[in-house]
């Protein structure tokens, strides 16, 4: 074996690597953050007769940040660093997150105006202006915004129409739709442990969007210790993150929105499960957790970090702005940053992003999510914890593989308000350390064999053929072994890893559809319904026994397996939707996909789904259009003859004839009136002499 290693060491570019030790970053934003900050009157662009354009709408979100007011003591490194991670941030939400398109240059609003006029030529315009400059605030924290980042207001008097004094707009900045501004100063906030960074927003527009926010980067932390490029792009993600609308105090300012014209507050934020988890529900959210841990369940939104104070909101726990720490284990948006190389830029994050109702959101930007991936709806609150994939029982010591492979590692607690645990990194068994082969095809990765009766976690030098098989280098012998599976290898049992847990690329991007890694086969469909079905649907309470059926249905009807509907969201809000995606087996050709669906629109077009549900109450159920979500529906370009069927344009063209109609109605309707009222007119009138009307008669009798 040593030969062949040095053999391997001969063709292998080898160089030393270290995964970085343990980091906790505490992040206090919940401490921060004020429930109520000034709302700007920020008017977007007008997009009247460019309604179809959705690029002339939306825009990229392009963070303009300002550094400023920074420590003298803050080395050059570290400031280097810090813009680099900032440039870095900027440049993910550019690709990834889009807002409404506003006026350009950026501004945003004063909130210096003390009083404003309660009536007359000037009501509601500002009469008097508060004293000092303008702030942008958070707990403790005050920062003088610069004049050229804000927008002019003027003051009036009574009766005047002239301002008598107005405060000039800056020049602003172009293309920008959000202001960070960066400082680093030594608070009291920063004297708390682990404390690196703090920040939170403190402007909204008039969709209560944040516009501008503060983020203090603590000099106590970054002047002492030069930390991994990852770790300063984790914590100021995880605080930007908190500053675009992962916060406590804007869950009841989201939207639910059924265009981008029709937008309502939800009336219901969060919901505490059986098991005392508060999880937030809105629709994009469950529909994101439902995909990702393969639940059903109407409510399986996402985990909130359990709050520890003794407040309460609605009769229910607190809510928080943190996913639970456990649940949601390597998430970017848990309460504090561990192990940098594990956190990812997760999907469900970024569906709450999209829950607001401001962004549009590309979630093929997002990095894989591997942790509790299809563990249901019962993950980590099983009998014991072993049942659950990727946990395990602090008290027993147990050793397995970490969730990234890259050590041995040892179940350890997270909170101590769950009974369980994960496989913690253990850098004394790294699996990197002992042969790292860093090339394009061959690495060393953490992987449970079993020898001679005893099953124990094992460094195996691996190989990547595709997503869901590898070879493994056991005792001098190559062998396969396919994702999920048992192999034999000289003598020993190797314990394949599951699809997403090795071998995926340098991005580590998530799905973009909701099936098996790397497929790119899903077929997304929204389906509506009647307006009778959504009356009865909101009378009764049999909503989840009604989704069940019409899947079903639909399923026997397209003669494919129920288990290949997926990721299924019934929507009963404004009318009633279902939401689900068909998800084919791996593999299957391009034209049996293509064939599939063609089956699918020709399916829903033309059926009515009558009487589906059987119980106590019978619904009538109709199927009025299919919708392929815009992320989506990319993946569909390369497949030839799929057209996408819209019936949306032929009930507006419906809706616009019904209109001229009844418009044609009422004017035949007047005009049968108004001859009765004219002649009437006529008579009353005729007795009235009228010179003008006989000119040339009066001229006549002249001699």
């Amino acid at each position: 074996m040593n030969k062949l290693l040095i053999i391997y060491g001969m063709l292998l570019f080898i160089e030393l690597h270290d995964i970085a030790p343990v980091v906790s970053h505490k992040c206090i934003h919940d401490e921060v953050a004020l429930p109520d900050v000034p709302v700007g009157e920020l008017t977007y662009r007008q997009m009247r007769g460019k309604r179809d354009k959705r690029s002339d709408i939306f825009q990229p979100l392009n963070i303009h940040y300002y550094i400023d007011d920074i420590d003298p003591s803050t080395p050059e490194n570290v400031m280097l660093n810090l813009k680099i991670a900032f440039k870095k941030v900027a440049n993910f939400f550019q690709g990834s997150i889009k807002v409404r398109s506003s006026f350009n240059p950026f501004l945003i609003e004063r909130s210096n105006c003390a009083q404003k006029w309660v009536n007359g030529v000037n009501k509601n315009k500002c009469s008097r202006l508060k004293s000092g400059p303008e702030f942008c605030s958070i707990k403790q924290t005050d920062y003088v915004i610069p004049d050229r980042y804000l927008n002019k207001l003027e003051v009036f008097d009574y009766t005047s129409s002239h301002p008598r004094h107005v405060l000039k707009a800056g020049p602003g900045v172009k293309d920008a739709n959000f202001f960070l501004f960066v400082i680093s100063r030594t608070t009291s906030w920063c004297t708390e442990s682990n404390v690196q960074a703090y920040g939170s927003y403190c402007r909204l527009d008039s969709y209560n969007r944040p516009v501008a926010g503060v983020l203090n980067m603590c000099p106590t932390y970054f002047s002492k210790k030069i930390y991994k490029a990852s770790h300063y792009f984790n914590v100021i993600m995880h605080e930007v993150m908190h500053i675009l609308g992962f916060s406590v105090h804007l869950y009841p300012k989201f939207k639910i929105c059924t265009s981008i014209y029709d937008c309502e507050t939800p009336k219901k934020i969060a919901e505490v499960d059986a098991n005392g988890i508060q999880r937030l529900i809105f629709p994009e959210l469950v529909k994101s957790m439902q995909a990702h841990f393969n639940c059903s369940e109407e409510e399986f939104g996402g985990p909130l970090e359990m709050y520890q104070g003794s407040e309460s909101v609605s009769g229910e726990k607190k809510y928080t702005s943190h996913w639970h720490p456990l649940l949601m284990y390597t998430s970017i948006m848990t309460p504090f940053i561990v192990e940098d190389e594990y956190v990812v830029i997760d999907n469900i994050t970024l569906a709450l992003l999209a829950s607001t109702g401001w962004y549009q959101v590309n979630f093929t930007k997002a990095e894989y999510f591997h942790f509790g991936k299809g563990e249901g709806c019962k993950f980590g609150f099983k009998a014991n914890c072993e049942d659950s994939k990727h946990l395990c029982s602090p008290n027993k010591a147990a050793r397995s593989c970490d969730i990234l492979r890259y050590t041995i590692g040892k179940c350890g607690s997270i909170v101590p308000y769950h009974p369980c645990g994960v496989f913690k990194p253990n850098h004394e068994e790294s699996c990197l350390d002992e042969l790292n082969m860093h090339a394009k095809e061959y690495e060393q990765r953490c992987v449970i064999v079993t020898e001679k009766d005893v099953t124990e976690p094992r460094c195996l030098v691996t190989k990547c053929i595709s997503a869901n098989e590898f070879e493994f280098l056991v005792n001098s012998t190559w062998g396969k072994c396919e994702a999920n599976e048992k192999a034999k290898i000289n003598n020993v049992t190797v314990n394949c890893p599951e699809i997403g847990s090795i071998c995926l690329d340098e991005t580590r991007g998530v799905n973009k559809t909701f099936c098996s890694w790397g497929s790119d086969k899903a077929v997304a469909v929204r389906m509506y319904f009647a307006d009778q079905t959504y009356q009865q649907l909101l009378q009764s309470n049999n909503i989840r026994n009604f989704k069940v059926s019409t899947l079903q249905a639909i399923a026997e009807n397209l003669q494919m397996s129920a288990n290949y509907i997926v990721n299924a969201t019934l929507t009963v809000f404004k009318g009633a939707f279902l939401d689900f995606t068909i998800c084919p087996p791996s593999n299957v050709s391009s034209d049996e996909l293509g064939a599939l669906i063609q089956k699918t629109q020709q399916f829903l077009k033309s059926s009515s789904f009558i009487h589906i549900f059987k119980g106590v109450t019978e619904f009538a159920v109709s199927a009025t259009t299919i919708v392929i979500e815009p992320e989506i529906a990319v993946s569909f370009s390369d497949h030839e003859g799929f057209r996408m069927l819209s019936v949306i344009p032929v009930i507006c063209a419906i809706f616009i004839v019904a209109s001229c109609i009844a418009s044609l109605f009422r004017l035949v309707v007047s005009q049968k009136d108004r001859p009765k009222r004219e002649t009437v007119e006529l008579e009353d009138f005729s007795q009235i002499p009228n010179e003008s009307e006989n000119p040339h008669k009066v001229s006549s009798k002249t001699p």
